[in-house]
């Protein structure tokens, strides 16, 4: 009985996870590059939260995390498999990076000068080292292909291109970029994971 008690509490006090949208998308190349993305959002404009999954064709997931932060600004995550990962929070044009236990404080136009790209590389390389692939790689896609501006839950990536290294892609053909909808339980998975971490603070 009590421990029936102590999960009604959890779930009285628990955030849900729902999403008031969820899109897809997908680049591909001619060959074997394929990352099917799943973007679910809670809430609109500047205090929306969003997710976005990032699939690729042996299923591994790398996931973004958007959501507003007392005081101003937005909290910005990137992690593969299951968090913590790497947290950027953006106030103005200060970013404060932490990872594993770590924190680092820069000026976002200064994340290209050698020092200030040495400094991030190293903090978020102890913590994830496969995230500047990960980064690099989704750069030199999306020079090759005719999709949309990456949005603003892709803030992670965007300050991690300056900083990774040459990404050792090679894309066959040209890649392309596809914007949903699709069906099938495998959309109906990403979909389902994107969700749930709307409701993780």
């Amino acid at each position: 009985m009590r421990r029936l008690a102590l999960l009604l509490a959890a779930a009285a006090i628990s955030r849900p996870a729902f999403a008031d949208d969820v899109a897809f998308s997908r680049l591909a190349d001619e060959g074997s590059i394929s990352i099917t993305a799943a973007r679910a959002t809670r809430g609109s404009g500047p205090t929306a939260t969003v997710v976005i999954v990032l699939e690729n064709a042996r299923g591994d997931r790398v996931f973004l995390r958007r959501a507003p932060v007392d005081g101003g600004g937005a909290s910005y995550q990137i992690w593969l498999g299951g968090p913590p990962g790497v947290t950027f929070t953006r106030r103005g044009d200060t970013v404060l990076v932490e990872a594993g236990g770590h924190s680092l404080t820069i000026v976002e136009s200064e994340i290209a000068r050698p020092t200030v790209a040495c400094w991030v590389a190293t903090l978020v390389s102890k913590m994830e080292p496969k995230l500047l692939d990960v980064a690099a790689g989704l750069s030199l896609l999306k020079e090759q292909t005719g999709g949309p501006p990456m949005d603003d839950a892709f803030l992670p990536v965007r300050l991690l291109w300056p900083v990774a290294p040459p990404s050792d892609l090679r894309p066959h053909g040209a890649v392309r970029f596809q914007k949903g909808p699709f069906h099938g339980e495998a959309f109906d998975r990403l979909a389902a994971a994107a969700t749930a971490e709307l409701g993780r603070r």
